[in-house]
């Protein structure tokens, strides 16, 4: 395989984890009151992208090891690795997001979330911001600088962001 037939493939397969993100994206939160909610990854996107990096993985390590294409495969096989160990906590509870009357509860970091992610709890009253990282995760961040982050693959995202903008801007006025 040369290397534009990989890219083709890749371009291909990563398109389609692009149109199931939009899809889960407009789904209701995973839980849903009239005072607080959560939302957390699709699992069904999660394990889609964590087989697919599989697969790459051991196509990278395949042509690592075979007398053609070594660095395509050691590109292949290291980007493979990064997608799966990124998308790992999100089969278990490490990337969920929560909140109440009180503020918001997710994973932190500086500009994309800690592996293994910390949590941390802002007040709704010290949001400054709902932002989106260069990592593609949006973020909301207080006025002491700590952050909320959760990516648009979550189940009920657009119904979160709606919400944190219509306090933000409630909060300007």
């Amino acid at each position: 395989m040369g290397p534009i037939q990989f890219a083709i493939q890749a371009i291909l397969i990563f398109s389609a984890i692009y149109l199931l993100n939009k899809y889960f994206s407009k789904t209701l939160p995973h839980e849903i009151s009239a005072t607080g909610g959560m939302i957390k990854p699709s699992r069904v996107v999660s394990v889609f992208c964590i087989v697919v990096c599989s697969l790459f993985l051991a196509l990278g390590l395949f042509l690592s090891f075979s007398n053609e294409d070594q660095l395509v495969g050691m590109i292949c096989g290291g980007m493979a690795l990064f997608g799966g160990v990124i998308m790992l906590p999100s089969l278990f509870n490490f990337h969920d997001v929560s909140w109440d009357e009180k503020g918001i509860t997710g994973p932190t970091g500086k500009y994309f979330p800690k592996f293994p992610t910390r949590h941390v709890t802002i007040e709704w009253r010290n949001l400054v911001k709902l932002d989106e990282a260069w990592s593609n995760y949006k973020f909301v961040e207080s006025r002491t600088g700590q952050r909320v982050f959760w990516g648009y693959w979550y189940s009920g995202e657009r119904e979160l962001s709606d919400k944190i903008q219509k306090l933000i801007n409630e909060e300007s006025t």
